[in-house]
């Protein structure tokens, strides 16, 4: 151990006895750890909330989805799915048609998204079925909370128009809709598709209203290669590929900037606490003028003096760090295992605040204290060229 840390060591703990130098030491340390435990915190929540919103949003999106930016023909469709097929990394995929149309029940009109997509994608989705008498329509599936809107339930008949049919509204010709039968209600989480859209298999929307396919949606055995996949699917200039981030990046935009915000604000309250760090130190040096002009005549050289008050401004920031990561990892344990903080299900599509802990917040957490510590305690010392030690040493 090097002389500098263990005088410093020693210089701590009796100013820790010594009332008005002990309680500002106590307070910074206090300070420290509340911030840094608040830090901790409120990063994991923020992981928690976005790994909530990835659940939701790709508990119906694909991790990549190709649009057809023109009607591309057969040829190119099997040319494009050769190449899907070849990859190890994708899991699943299948074609989809997506339109704009208007539905009509017997209680309202709405303008919606039709949707239709192979049979293996309503596997994923949780939808309410119930017997319902034989009948010859193609039967739709329609979100719970559109369901509220147009007021139908499952058996139901409704009449859905493509906006080429709403466009003779306007001429000569009488309009064309189609009758679909209500088969299921289903809920996703995700109120975009809850109060939307309406899906149908993608055989009934080709022969219904004679439309071709829109593009591909595809499943990745690891989702963290999306971005990869897609600079590898890149094989048409008529096809847009994007990936689960790109389709939600407003989203995930202003949540990072969320995060970001609160790292910025939440480490000032951690640099308040280091001003009283830096309080202790520069009375402790004030008050060791003695010591200092001792340890002079010893022939201690400038730099070790200044050491060993840097070290004791860190012994004060690390116990603050310690009991802070602490206090930090006991709530969020708390919150993990036993929901300390519950929300009301009935408003939020969850029942307890979400939490989870990444290493890179630890380091980041503990990076910025030790920055911010490291600075008071340069700046504390800094005051050794405000003492004279000519005149110590008299």
């Amino acid at each position: 151990m090097k002389y500098e840390f263990f005088v410093a060591k020693k210089y701590f703990l009796s100013s820790s006895r010594k009332h008005f130098i002990g309680t500002i030491n106590l307070i910074s340390i206090i300070g420290i750890a509340v911030g840094v435990a608040s830090l901790l915190v409120t990063l994991s929540i923020f992981n928690g909330f976005a790994n909530v919103s990835t659940d939701i949003l790709l508990n119906v999106d694909p991790h990549i989805k190709i649009e057809f930016l023109k009607n591309l023909d057969d040829t190119k469709h099997k040319n494009i799915e050769k190449k899907i097929s070849n990859f190890n990394e994708i899991k699943s995929y299948n074609f989809y048609i997506e339109k704009k149309c208007l539905v009509q029940s017997k209680n309202s009109t709405q303008v919606v998204f039709l949707k239709g997509t192979e049979k293996n994608f309503f596997n994923k989705l949780d939808i309410y079925k119930k017997k319902i008498p034989n009948n010859s329509l193609p039967k739709v599936y329609i979100g719970m909370n559109l369901a509220d809107k147009i007021v139908a339930i499952i058996g139901d008949t409704l009449s859905l128009m493509l906006p080429n049919e709403i466009e003779k509204l306007f001429q000569t010709s009488l309009p064309e809709s189609k009758e679909f039968l209500v088969s299921g209600i289903f809920k996703t989480k995700n109120i975009d598709y809850d109060a939307n859209y309406i899906f149908i298999l993608l055989d009934d929307a080709k022969s219904v209203f004679n439309l071709k396919n829109n593009g591909i949606e595809i499943l990745l055995n690891d989702i963290s290669k999306s971005n990869s996949v897609k600079e590898k699917l890149q094989i048409d200039n008529n096809i847009k590929i994007s990936t689960w981030y790109d389709l939600h990046k407003s989203i995930y935009s202003m949540m990072n900037l969320e995060k970001w915000s609160s790292y910025i604000i939440l480490s000032c309250i951690i640099g308040i606490a280091v001003f009283n760090l830096f309080t202790s130190l520069t009375i402790m040096i004030i008050k060791k003028k003695n010591d200092i002009g001792i340890f002079y005549a010893l022939g201690s050289e400038k730099r070790s003096v200044k050491k060993i008050f840097t070290s004791i401004g860190f012994i004060i920031g690390c116990i603050g760090i310690f009991f802070g990561l602490f206090m930090g990892t006991i709530f969020i344990l708390l919150q993990y295992f036993f929901h300390i903080i519950p929300l009301d299900s009935s408003v939020y599509i969850i029942d307890a605040i979400p939490i989870e802990v990444q290493w890179l917040d630890f380091i980041l957490v503990i990076f910025v204290s030790l920055f911010l510590i490291g600075t008071s305690s340069y700046f504390a010392v800094s005051k050794f060229k405000e003492i004279s030690i000519s005149q110590i040493l008299k």
